[in-house]
């Protein structure tokens, strides 16, 4: 077997020492298993050739393969795949899958997460997919009900069902986890208040119960657990990032960074998951905006995209990069560029046939219009945007449910790309008691932090 073209130096050089070994090879795999557990986003994109090539070695022997660590071999490796996606060599990636699902249906190991990330992979490329649905299905069938691995597999599924704008079967499958959670299973129910909400946020529907969800989902007790279990810190870090969204839509600039910020904090307990991580960024660059911090704003765009670029993401992780981009070019009066940028991410949307990220282009266009008045364009996106929408969201949700969301979103997309000018001379002379801020509070910018380090 020739080498991997990408595999360390050191790993090649055990290989080639004994490669023949069982005591060697299970050794080096259990090495492999454990390290996994502690590894940063840098280490897990450049160790993931290592993994496939490693994978590829243990298995070329059936008399030297221990079913039971092979088996915790491809959890990890799942695991791994699952939170930095691995969209660079996806091909690689996918047949490694494909083979350790081979091997497991065999020995009767489980499955499911390989399923979850076989998902995970393809929805790299594209967000809604016939397989990625049935991979989703599989895994959940793969798993007893009431089990960990079913309520993950399951919560799972509630998001595919959110991302695909189905937002009651997602709260109907929240609703049956709910109904399986026992003393062994106790955590699950910070992931499924978490998944309540981010459906009602999503969908708009009952954004006040989408409030007590997320906030239930960050209490003190679940903040707690998310030191111990990673899973709920993942959970209570997606509770504060919803809540800062919804903070940020109701106008509260300075409170939705805070709670960006306090879920960064827990966000970074998996440090493996660049792809949440830049959306973090992403999403703390939307309110900077709207306070007219435009350079900070940026820094957060560009780690954003560094974030995006690391997993290769090629689904709505760069389109909405994008869009962040052109809001802040909008805001300071490039409209040009704002143009332009939304124009490049709707020809790719339309290029994948995913209507989601055309009609999140074209509502930007809207708003870049309606800003500068221009009635014809307006009209005409307009009517893109129902097109695109029978496509999509009403066949799903309803004529009325859709159509409700847009005096909602459209005013905060037109504030967002207001003349700097008139932004700054709103800000001077609002009323408003909310707090304002002059700089952003995160390390990033805490220049006393900065000198701190030095």
């Amino acid at each position: 077997m020739p080498p991997h073209p990408h595999a360390r130096p050191d790993v090649m050089a055990a290989l080639r020492e004994d490669r023949a070994s069982v005591s060697f090879l299970e050794g080096t795999t259990a090495v492999y298993v454990k390290g996994n557990r502690a590894m940063s986003e840098d280490d897990v994109n450049r160790t993931l050739s290592d993994w496939m090539h490693w994978y590829r070695i243990y298995t070329s022997d059936a008399d030297s393969v221990d079913q039971r660590q092979l088996a915790d071999f491809t959890e990890r490796f799942a695991e791994m795949v699952i939170g930095v996606g691995g969209a660079r060599q996806a091909d690689e990636i996918l047949a490694v899958l494909d083979s350790a699902i081979r091997r497991s249906l065999e020995s009767g190991s489980q499955v499911g997460s390989l399923y979850l990330a076989k998902a995970s992979v393809l929805g790299m490329g594209i967000a809604e997919s016939e397989e990625r649905h049935e991979l989703y299905v599989e895994a959940v069938a793969a798993a007893s009900p009431g089990t960990a691995d079913w309520m993950r597999a399951m919560l799972a599924l509630a998001r595919y069902r959110t991302d695909t704008s189905r937002y009651g079967d997602a709260l109907k499958l929240c609703r049956e986890i709910r109904r399986h959670i026992s003393d062994a299973t106790a955590d699950f129910e910070c992931g499924v208040l978490a998944e309540e909400g981010i459906a009602r946020f999503t969908s708009f529907r009952q954004l006040r119960a989408a409030e007590e969800s997320l906030a239930h989902a960050c209490g003190s007790t679940w903040e707690d657990r998310a030191h111990d279990i990673q899973a709920v810190a993942r959970w209570v870090a997606s509770a504060y990032h919803y809540r800062a969204r919804l903070a940020d839509l109701d106008g509260d600039h300075a409170p939705a960074l805070e709670l960006y910020l306090r879920g960064a904090e827990f966000q970074r307990l998996c440090p493996q998951e660049t792809y949440s991580t830049a959306f973090v960024h992403l999403r703390i660059s939307e309110p900077l905006i709207s306070m007219a911090l435009f350079d900070d704003a940026q820094e957060h765009l560009n780690e954003a995209q560094r974030g995006f670029d690391n997993c290769r993401n090629k689904a709505s992780g760069d389109q909405q990069a994008q869009l962040g981009s052109a809001t802040l070019a909008a805001a300071r009066g490039d409209i040009a560029k704002a143009r332009g940028l939304i124009e490049t991410v709707l020809e790719d949307a339309r290029a994948k046939n995913y209507w989601r990220g055309e009609l999140l282009a074209l509502g930007f266009l809207l708003a870049l219009e309606s800003r500068a008045l221009r009635a014809g364009r307006v009209l005409r996106h307009s009517r893109q945007i129902l097109r695109t929408l029978r496509r999509g969201e009403l066949a799903r949700n309803g004529t009325i449910l859709v159509l409700t969301r847009i005096p909602l979103l459209l005013p905060v997309a037109v504030r967002r790309m207001s003349r700097p000018r008139v932004r700054l001379r709103r800000l001077r002379r609002s009323r408003d008691p909310r707090p304002r801020l002059d700089r952003c509070p995160c390390p990033l910018h805490d220049r006393s932090a900065v000198a701190g380090s030095g």
